[in-house]
């Protein structure tokens, strides 16, 4: 079996989710997008900087994702506040606890990828200018990723893809918590 295939069911899993629901409706809200883009700022910053020889190495210079969150969030930023939460922290504990190559390439494949796939649907349904989803070199960044994966990444990736879930689960408590604020003042 592939990685894709060995991945596939947690995949799945992310893409069925509920707040993924909401972010491919196009309806998701500033605050909740926002809190989404902070969180995935402060998770690919971690990574981006533990990656950065690998980027070198495999010329893949042009992917990183940092600068351009930052500038989707500077866009939202109006009166909305953000909140660190747990997995996030979690994973930065994690990510900057490895060192294995193959196992940061694990975390290339799930969060770069998704973006470079699944990004394309969502930069035009997001309430930002949606720069973190426009690569320069995509196809090729596609085809250098691809090179180096190997199905033994697979117990990685689904770590990667179990820290995923975990962001989109507290993002659904925070949304809930913000309907819920906004029925009591209606009240």
């Amino acid at each position: 079996m592939t990685l894709r295939e060995l991945t596939h069911h947690k995949h799945i899993e992310a893409e069925q989710h509920e707040f993924s629901k909401i972010l491919l409706s196009g309806e998701i809200s500033k605050a909740l997008y926002a809190n989404f883009l902070f969180n995935n700022l402060i998770c690919y910053a971690a990574l981006e900087n533990k990656i950065q020889h690998i980027l070198v190495d495999k010329n893949l210079q042009g992917i990183e994702r940092t600068n351009k969150m930052a500038f989707d969030l500077s866009q939202l930023s109006d009166n909305i506040v953000f909140g660190l939460l747990p997995s996030t922290q979690q994973y930065c504990e994690y990510i900057n606890n490895l060192s294995d190559d193959k196992k940061l390439i694990a975390h290339m494949y799930v969060r770069h990828m998704g973006d470079m796939y699944g990004g394309q649907i969502l930069k035009n349904l997001v309430p930002s200018v949606g720069t973190m989803y426009e690569f320069t070199n995509r196809s090729e960044s596609v085809k250098i990723i691809r090179e180096n994966l190997t199905d033994d990444m697979a117990p990685e990736a689904i770590i990667v893809f179990n820290f995923v879930i975990s962001l989109f689960d507290e993002l659904m408590i925070f949304h809930k918590e913000i309907e819920k604020q906004i029925e009591e003042m209606t009240i």
